[in-house]
């Protein structure tokens, strides 16, 4: 669908969106369904967003972030996530708007982040801890200043204070949901070692002890209890990592 921007003018911007050091949250903009969609706010502002040919419509409750998108007499309902970047819809459908994926184009390919966070996920971690903070006399500009510092260093410390209390193998399932240089498929195949590692095993023998199941034997029985466990724990993984692409923080 080829639609048009919202260009009614800075009142209509100011209403229809909050802008960030990151990114502009709101709803106009050209969003990718995959095939891209461009939604401009209505001349009377407020949180309802159209189509240049009117066939789509979509409100947001900014309070919730649930929106309803109506088209051609369907109704989906769904969510955008607190950065405005991305809809995930009570039918499985996900958007992603074009400002996030032209960010992630510009990511250098291969290799891993140096620290457990990438340089736009801590813009991102400092931009929401700065909408969670008031700071008498300070400016937004100068708070985000105070807040940036702090950040930088938490992320440079962050995994070696995480080995202090955890097993390398967590500290590791951690910053492979946060890589963003990974693509899912590969962040489920080393996510689904380590769990294999650390709950596969011990998980399958525990229930092994606790379940029987008369018309097997042990050996049977161990099999059936290993590939349940097997896909249970799969199917963990895959929504973990849904899960932190649909944050929009990876």
């Amino acid at each position: 669908l080829k639609l048009a921007l919202c260009r009614r003018g800075v009142d209509c911007l100011l209403s229809c969106s909050h802008t960030t050091h990151m990114a502009t949250q709101s709803i106009v903009g050209t969003w990718f369904s995959p095939l891209p969609v461009t939604l401009s706010c209505n001349e009377d502002g407020g949180d309802t967003f159209t189509s240049e040919g009117g066939d789509l419509t979509l409100t947001i409750d900014r309070g919730t972030r649930r929106v309803t998108l109506v088209a051609g007499g369907e109704r989906v309902t769904g969510k955008v996530n607190p950065d405005y970047s991305r809809i995930r819809w009570s039918n499985g459908a996900a958007w992603m708007h074009r400002e996030e994926a032209d960010q992630r184009d510009l990511m250098p390919p291969g290799g891993e982040q140096p620290n457990m966070l990438s340089d736009r996920q801590v813009g991102r971690v400092i931009d929401r801890v700065n909408e969670g903070i008031d700071i008498w006399m300070l400016s937004e500009s100068g708070e985000r200043s105070l807040i940036e510092g702090p950040v930088q260093q938490t992320n440079e410390k962050l995994r070696e204070c995480m080995a202090s209390f955890m097993t390398e193998d967590w500290v590791t399932a951690i910053a492979i949901l946060l890589d963003e240089t990974k693509d899912p498929e590969v962040k489920t195949s080393e996510l689904q070692q380590i769990i294999g590692t650390n709950i596969r095993k011990p998980l399958v023998a525990a229930l092994n002890t606790r379940i029987d199941v008369p018309v097997l034997t042990e050996g049977m029985e161990k099999k059936l209890l290993n590939l349940i466990v097997e896909k249970i724990l799969d199917q963990i993984v895959e929504l973990s990592v849904v899960g932190m692409e649909n944050t929009g923080l990876v």
